[in-house]
């Protein structure tokens, strides 16, 4: 299943119907912004967004990987703010539920940045795409602190006292993200920028330093506790993320990101197999021997420009699309390595070659290869 482009679309399950050109697909995701306009100016907004959704979940349906941190925040606000009413008890209740997901997130993202692969590796590699601030990636506690930073920040949040130091302690964390991520710095995962900007005015918004609605505390924790959409968040975004530590909920889902708690995996192949893959330019290709070893991070930062999505099951789903391609099964395959533990500095490496991949029960159309 390619969607009209060179890397591969993971469906949720391979018996899903859609294999679609590039220019319907485009079709479709301009759709979706369409019916977002709609719910913004027209009245009757029930039909249009149960429509929404059910055009969402065909986006992920046709793709797991779009089933990004962001798309997944960001879709569950819209499902809250959908319950929008005139009644002052049922604002109360939609606008505590909204600004739980905001501290969910950021507690989440803190709590996951508190482990060696975050201090050691990913913070210093923060650090070091700006010239000016390289230094601190030497010292891992900052990492950490940063890690801490974000609970707090998030804790911060329950307590409207705090809201005029948290609301731009917030901001400015989200401006630095962009530098160090953005065109300045590594220039990296260019769809978080624009996330990192909607969380700046979403900050702005629910958490109003100068209250547009008073937030009484007492009045919207009675509210909301006959709120059913909040037990729903409350679920999803404050108690499913702990089933991550038994790898048991998807880490994309339990905020992750940059939290160097992923797993990675490459696709290798013998060299002569390399027409069943793109040329890619920022993408490198490590040669060991006769085998060449491609990151499929790597290959779809470059295309899609998101990461892939961080579950070893999808990626053995992907790799077994790639392997229909292969002649020589046996020397070539997936390679995965995740880490052993959040204290644990080991990497766990885990290969399958394709004859152990097309074992798995779904099949892939015969003869798949990447298409310009």
């Amino acid at each position: 299943m390619t969607l009209g482009r060179s890397f591969p679309a993971v469906p949720v399950t391979q018996k899903f119907p859609f294999d679609i050109p590039l220019w319907l697909d485009q079709g479709f995701f301009f759709l979706g912004i369409f019916l977002l306009f709609l719910l913004i100016f027209m009245r009757r907004r029930r039909f249009l967004l149960n429509l929404f959704f059910v055009w969402a979940g065909l986006m992920v349906l046709m793709d797991v990987n779009r089933l990004q941190p962001w798309y997944y925040q960001f879709m569950l606000m819209i499902w809250v703010a959908g319950f929008a009413s005139k009644q002052k008890e049922g604002q109360s209740s939609i606008l505590a539920t909204l600004r739980f997901i905001i501290i969910a997130t950021y507690i989440w993202s803190g709590i996951n940045k508190l482990n060696i692969h975050f201090g050691e590796t990913n913070f210093p590699w923060i650090m070091d795409s700006i010239d000016l601030f390289s230094f601190l990636g030497e010292y891992s506690f900052i990492g950490y602190g940063l890690g801490v930073f974000e609970i707090l920040l998030g804790i911060s949040f329950l307590m409207p006292r705090f809201w005029h130091i948290s609301v731009p302690a917030g901001i400015l964390f989200h401006l630095l993200i962009f530098l160090f991520l953005g065109p300045l710095g590594h220039n990296w995962n260019p769809v978080i920028w624009p996330w990192n900007f909607g969380m700046i005015f979403l900050l702005w918004i629910i958490f109003p330093t100068r209250f547009v609605v008073v937030p009484d505390v007492a009045d919207q924790t009675s509210s909301v506790r006959r709120f059913m959409p909040f037990y729903a968040i409350l679920l999803l975004l404050g108690l499913l993320p702990i089933l991550s530590f038994f790898n048991l909920w998807d880490n994309p889902l339990s905020m992750t990101m940059y939290s160097g708690l992923n797993t990675e995996a490459m696709m290798y192949y013998q060299e002569e197999e390399k027409g069943c893959f793109p040329t890619l330019e920022n993408t490198e290709i490590t040669k060991r021997g006769t085998k060449e070893y491609l990151s499929l991070d790597d290959w779809a930062m470059e295309e899609m420009r998101v990461p892939f999505y961080s579950k070893k099951n999808i990626y053995k789903k992907l790799g077994r699309q790639l392997c229909t391609c292969i002649t020589d099964k046996e020397n070539a395959g997936i390679t995965m390595l995740s880490p052993a533990g959040r204290w644990d500095k080991n990497t766990i490496v885990e290969e399958l070659n394709c004859l152990e991949l097309v074992k798995f029960k779904e099949e892939f159309p015969k003869g798949f290869k990447f298409t310009e």
